[in-house]
């Protein structure tokens, strides 16, 4: 139901729309819209990294969208590359809600150990609480894998990976890195969410206002009239050609989950309709 509220009432160009709520006996449905270029991660598994330019494009959408959300105070707690798709306009859009959470004013006011395993902040493996600033440690994290291909810290064992997130420091000695993005890595990659860039009472304002971003024009962004580094190329409006097999070819196999109906109301106010789509 967070997720439902967030969708419902959160308008963004960069956030996902969602069109329609529904229900059957068995499963509740989400209807959003289409983002035909497919998953962020699909382009990074295919090219490996993307130059310094495109990377700062794609992170002013993403960074725009996050302002949105923290704006209302809304924590999404889950951005990574597989979480961020591409219009057909070569713009992107975060989505999947699910881990999000309301009503965060502190950098203590969350405090479940949830989110992808490379992405969480050192605080949320503390369980100390966390905010608004495990959001921006995230945006390094994804920074960081766009421009050098991997997440800052990837291991395949997991007590080696949370060491590593919170006692190392990045990787930041490539050749590709400008001066400009180590230095912004560095202060988004900071262990105490206090001091972390973002991570103070001006949230977003303080990591636009960094040099790396100082060509980015906001306002032109906003309103889509920059040209993105890659268009994708569509065969059709409902072309599938960006998403992997494992989801084109996904059967939809019945899944047995007690009956929704059964569930003393519960579901009540999950259908929605969005009014431009009636």
């Amino acid at each position: 139901m967070t997720e439902r509220r967030i969708l419902e009432n959160v308008k963004h160009p960069f956030i996902i729309k969602m069109d329609f709520a529904f229900q059957s006996k068995t499963k509740l449905f989400f209807v959003l819209e289409y983002c035909p270029g497919g998953e962020l991660f699909f382009y990074l598994s295919q090219i490996g990294r993307f130059k310094e330019d495109a990377v700062r494009f794609y992170a002013a959408n993403i960074c725009l969208a996050l302002q949105h959300l923290h704006a209302s105070d809304i924590l999404y707690r889950d951005l990574k590359p597989e979480n961020v798709l591409v219009g057909d306009d070569g713009y992107v859009k975060i989505a999947d809600f699910g881990l999000s959470k309301e009503n965060i004013r502190t950098n203590h006011d969350a405090k479940s150990l949830c989110g992808t395993a490379e992405y969480l902040a050192p605080e949320i493996l503390d369980r100390q609480g966390h905010g608004k600033s495990s959001d921006w440690w995230a945006f390094g994290s994804i920074i960081y894998e766009m421009i050098c291909g991997q997440p800052p810290f990837y291991c395949k064992d997991k007590e080696q990976l949370f060491k590593q997130i919170r006692n190392d420091n990045p990787k930041l000695d490539f050749p590709f890195l400008s001066d400009n993005a180590r230095d912004l890595l560095l202060k988004l990659m900071d262990k105490n969410a206090a001091t972390r860039l973002g991570g103070g009472p001006k949230d977003a304002e303080e990591i636009m206002a960094h040099p790396w971003f100082e060509n980015i024009n906001w306002y032109a962004i906003y309103n889509k009239v920059v040209p993105p580094p890659y268009k994708p190329q569509l065969d059709n409006p409902a072309s599938t050609k960006h998403f992997s097999e494992e989801f084109t070819q996904m059967r939809m196999t019945p899944q047995d989950i007690g009956s929704l109906a059964e569930d003393s109301g519960k579901w009540n106010q999950f259908s929605y309709t969005d009014e431009n789509d009636m």
